[in-house]
């Protein structure tokens, strides 16, 4: 009996590195694959590289590093990057609209340009991220982390950010209208001569962490803070 058992425990172990080594195998055939629309990398090595231009639009990208790619004009409307890698990545001018960008880590990406219109950007980490020019209207930024992105001449409409970091971010010159920061820390927030009349759930405490000037426009019952100007 004891023969038979150690037989049978050796056979089970073989099975199972035979299954490891299987997927393994097919997650690096996987990532092989061309790129396209609808493509799926999920799990894949995408970093540094170059990738310009490409349609990558309905395609899978849940846990893909792209670390360092530039992905200047892509299309990846529609697609899922949950919990993606993006330290550091060129996303000038791409298209993602309706893109699920979840849980993903993009600290220091450059979105400058970018349509990220119904994007969902939930409980993801973009600090220091640059969305200047950038369309963010209808997207989800709530539970996320903002600090210190640049949203300049971002258009930002239509959006819930409750709940989010987006301390030293900077919403100078973006246009801002309809977006909810209920519980969002604004510390040092850059709001200098910007209209805040169309934000919601916006207080007072909030108000007098961030960073205003004589020309912030302030929702009714609210006041600038005493100590606008920020020193530089």
């Amino acid at each position: 009996m004891g023969l038979a058992k150690t037989r049978s425990r050796a056979i089970t172990g073989i099975a199972s590195v035979v299954v490891i080594l299987s997927a393994a195998t097919a997650v690096e055939a996987k990532c092989t694959d061309n790129s396209g629309p609808k493509v799926d990398w999920s799990e894949c090595d995408k970093k540094s590289k170059i990738m310009t231009g490409n349609d990558f639009s309905g395609g899978t990208f849940v846990s893909t590093n792209f670390s360092a790619t530039d992905l200047s004009g892509t299309n990846f409307s529609g697609a899922n990057m949950q919990k993606a890698v993006f330290y550091r990545t060129l996303f000038r001018d791409a298209d993602l609209r309706g893109v699920d960008l979840s849980k993903a880590e993009a600290v220091r990406a450059n979105l400058s340009g970018a349509n990220l219109a119904g994007a969902q950007l939930a409980k993801s980490e973009f600090n220091r991220a640059n969305f200047s020019d950038s369309n963010l209207d209808s997207a989800d930024m709530s539970k996320a982390e903002f600090s210190r992105a640049n949203f300049s001449g971002a258009t930002l409409t239509n959006i819930n950010m409750t709940f989010s970091n987006l301390s030293r971010a900077d919403f100078r010159g973006a246009k801002v209208a309809k977006i909810d920061v209920t519980r969002a820390y604004t510390y040092l927030l850059h709001v200098e001569g910007v209209d805040l009349t169309g934000v919601e759930g916006l207080s007072q405490d909030q108000i007098n962490l961030a960073c205003g000037d004589s020309k912030t426009v302030l929702p009714n019952g609210l006041e600038p803070s005493a100590a606008w100007p920020c020193a530089e």
